[in-house]
């Protein structure tokens, strides 16, 4: 096999790097972007219902200054979208069962090559979260720019090609 044929290897530890560096670039496109400095990102694999990583991702100079009850709610949200994400094997975003009064939100993506389910949870509005996995998720290679824009498509994601356009300078980690 030719070394550009090769598959890239999912890596949480990276996927979480480079969604740090990506949330760096999205949180000025949020309305309320001076509340919102830090978010929670869930990997899951998506046959198992392994969490893989489970972190929290500061934006710089914001260590700290997080309220407690927020971060806990950003952690439970970001479990909760990949969770509801992986009950409908048919959607690729778990913007096709957010229900804003049940607080189930957009956030999470299905990266099906790998079987694994990726979300994050911090971001108003919860478009601007699953823009974030999905620009990380092309940038570490485990889907492609065509793929996301499926998936941008599918939940009417008005922040994917924008985030794409300011990350274009990031590779991935790993």
């Amino acid at each position: 096999m030719r070394e550009k044929d090769k598959k890239p290897v999912f890596s949480p530890v990276s996927f979480f790097v480079t969604a740090g560096r990506i949330f760096e670039r999205a949180w000025p496109l949020c309305p309320d972007a001076d509340t919102r400095g830090c978010s929670y990102l869930c990997l899951m694999d998506d046959l198992t219902g392994f969490v893989l990583l489970h972190g929290l991702i500061y934006r710089a100079g914001f260590i700290g200054k997080a309220r407690p009850a927020k971060v806990e709610r950003y952690h439970l949200l970001s479990f909760e979208k990949v969770d509801r994400l992986r009950q409908y094997p048919p959607h690729l975003s778990s913007f096709q069962s957010a229900y804003d009064p049940l607080e189930q939100y957009p956030g999470a993506i299905r990266i099906r090559s790998y079987g694994k389910l990726a979300s994050l949870s911090g971001l108003t509005p919860g478009i601007l979260d699953e823009a974030v996995v999905l620009v990380s998720a092309v940038k570490e290679g485990v889907i492609s720019v065509e793929e996301g824009g499926l998936i941008a498509v599918i939940s009417r994601n008005q922040f994917y090609l924008q985030l794409l356009d300011l990350c274009q300078d990031i590779r991935a980690v790993a």
